[in-house]
């Protein structure tokens, strides 16, 4: 079973789909979705990799890390994830947010992919958050239980070979793969 570390409220949930709504108009005629059903998904708090903390090695996943208080929140189309909404909240405190992107992109559906492949294959109940790596253009779910922390990739760029997605990594053979690559080669490539 899979549980949102530290969730929302239904209450800011709600607040984050109005305020959604705006831009996600523009989001609608651009991409022909007119006259589609859209509902507010799962949202996951997001975490950010440090590239120079996975290069320089020896340190757990906890420490490569920041938090950006962002939180990812997937947007369906007729039931389908096809666009996400990025909020972003001043400080820890969950009250203050403001809208940072909304992206009609594939990420939706691959996060959507991560996330049924996980749910068949989960062994045991997890704690999940979004791990963003820009400098290796990466989007993991992030998956804890305890003192035990593991991967799945939801995006990678086509060169990230040794990365596959529909594997639950460790974090620590997650780092040691992430650090075989250098993310300078991969310029250019996009999250997106």
């Amino acid at each position: 079973m899979l549980h949102i570390d530290t969730p929302l409220s239904r209450q800011i949930q709600d607040e984050v789909a109005r305020r959604v709504g705006s831009p996600l108009a523009a989001l609608l005629r651009e991409n022909a979705l007119v006259h589609a059903t859209i509902e507010l998904g799962r949202c996951f708090s997001c975490q950010a990799l440090s590239a120079n903390d996975v290069l320089a090695g020896g340190k757990p996943l906890r420490a490569c890390t920041w938090s950006p208080h962002m939180w990812h929140h997937q947007i369906l189309f007729d039931r389908e994830a096809k666009a996400f909404a990025r909020t972003v909240f001043r400080h820890a405190d969950t009250s203050s947010f403001e809208i940072s992107e909304v992206v009609y992109s594939s990420l939706a559906a691959e996060i959507e992919q991560a996330l049924s492949w996980l749910e068949e294959h989960a062994d045991r109940d997890y704690s999940l958050r979004l791990l963003l790596a820009p400098a290796f253009y990466i989007a993991a779910l992030w998956l804890s239980h305890h003192d035990e922390e593991s991967i799945v990739i939801a995006k990678k760029p086509e060169g990230y070979d040794l990365l596959v997605k529909e594997k639950l990594y460790t974090s620590d053979e997650f780092l040691q793969t992430l650090a075989e690559h250098n993310p300078r080669a991969s310029a250019g490539l996009e999250l997106r």
